[in-house]
């Protein structure tokens, strides 16, 4: 009976492959790949992690923030995406999420870390003085417990400000840089809701300057502040996410022009997807489920094609998930890779200089990062175009059978982990589909 089976099955197989022989290839679709994970150590529990040249050769170095050591770790990167030569700075009590930015006007990326822990409520600024030579910090005060920094010029006047969501609060700070890296408390916008922990600056409405993001862990909703044109803020507008949204990200997602934002909710397992309608204000969300818990998001253009995808860091799953956008804010395909345990925060830069964007995570259970090296091809590629050759067709159809047979991982299209009927339908269908 079994061999019976078999061979009815596999004459099915013959037959189907033979009809899709006759009916030729299927051209392909972009897609976003990504190598297996390789881990750099870490100091205790890293919570952030950031890329960017403070060396000044073009090759972004390695940050992470390290909050049961108190010290932020750069990493000098060699080229090729080679990290050597770790070096800690001390900083206050709990750092977490960062900024990167030329803070004293001397064309050299400062680092500026928020200190969480209780009583401490106040950034360290870590000084660039020059080529990645970090000599000297200071710090500047803020309210109750800043969990994310953001760096950007808020008042345009050429230096670059920082704002701080400080968590034990229920409002954002901002503090306008003086010319030379010399903080000054500046007027933050009202209320954004209880527990906001992170922040993000954009140009929501087009009107020329910059506008706040924020999310409110206790009141499950996004916070849209827009800067009237004398440097006042507009009255907070509250848009509802899922459950406990832990961070944002601000990008074009839909090709309208407009600046759209993009939500990790960390307890429902859900993105969520607020689009702008070009004035600053948004739609409904449009939530995907995704599973686990959803820690940090980042929207870019990971495969170069021309519109924002998105990778979003799984606490609970120790991945990351990528989802390739269609140039019109849907997401068709979605990949996941694992990665050490507990990411917490994720970034993205080339580190490796293949002008391909590649993703970094910060891995708290481990102690260490992890680095994606991106792989995505030179052919335009679909998930079933397992040679890589632009096409779907036979030759695809035949690494899968031989795949299946011996478990080869190269046929796990759907990475569920092993190769079988739903990898099969996927290489039929995109052989099928006109």
């Amino acid at each position: 009976m079994y061999h019976a089976m078999r061979n009815s099955f596999e004459m099915r197989l013959c037959a189907i492959a033979s009809l899709l022989w006759i009916a030729g290839t299927a051209t392909a679709e972009p897609c976003l790949r990504f190598g297996n994970a390789t881990h750099v150590p870490a100091g205790r529990s890293p919570t952030a992690v950031g890329l960017a040249d403070l060396t000044g050769d073009g090759n972004p170095e390695l940050i992470t923030s390290n909050r049961t050591d108190n010290t932020v770790s750069v990493y000098r990167n060699i080229g090729n995406g080679v990290f050597v030569g770790r070096i800690d700075y001390p900083v206050g009590q709990s750092p977490r999420i960062f900024a990167v930015a030329d803070l004293d006007g001397d064309n050299d990326a400062d680092i500026a870390t928020p200190n969480w822990a209780l009583d401490e409520d106040s950034v360290t600024l870590l000084w660039n003085e020059e080529g990645g030579r970090i000599t000297s910090s200071s710090l500047i005060s803020t309210d109750r417990r800043p969990r994310t920094v953001a760096a950007a010029d808020i008042d345009n006047d050429g230096d670059i400000d920082l704002l701080t969501a400080d968590s034990g609060t229920i409002f954002v700070s901002v503090h306008l840089n003086q010319g030379s890296g010399v903080f000054v408390e500046g007027v933050g916008p009202q209320s954004v809701g209880n527990e906001p922990g992170s922040v993000s600056v954009g140009d929501l409405d087009n009107d020329g300057d910059l506008d706040i993001v924020a999310t409110s862990r206790a009141f499950d909703w996004v916070s849209v502040v827009l800067q009237n044109a004398d440097h006042t803020w507009a009255t907070p507008v509250n848009y509802p996410v899922g459950n406990v949204p832990r961070h944002e990200a601000i990008a074009d997602i839909d090709g309208d022009g407009a600046l759209d934002i993009v939500v990790a909710n960390g307890t429902d397992g859900t993105i969520s997807l607020l689009m702008n309608n070009g004035s600053g204000q948004f739609m409904s969300q449009t939530v995907i489920s995704l599973g686990g818990s959803l820690h940090a998001v980042i929207a870019a253009d990971l495969d170069l094609d021309g519109d924002n995808d998105i990778a979003v860091a799984d606490i609970d799953g120790d991945r990351v998930i990528v989802l390739s956008n269609d140039g019109a804010g849907a997401f068709p395909i979605v990949r996941e890779k694992n990665v050490g345990v507990g990411p917490s925060f994720l970034a993205v830069g080339d580190f490796d200089g293949d002008m391909l964007p590649d993703i970094v995570t910060a891995n708290a259970g481990t102690n260490d990062v992890s680095l994606l090296v991106n792989r995505t091809s030179e052919f335009q590629c679909e998930r079933a175009d397992l040679n890589n050759d632009g096409f779907v067709h036979s030759a695809d159809l035949a690494m899968l059978l031989g795949a299946w047979a011996s478990n080869d991982p190269i046929g796990d299209i759907d990475e569920d982990g092993i190769v079988s009927g739903s990898d099969l339908a996927e290489v039929l269908g995109a052989w099928l589909s006109p």
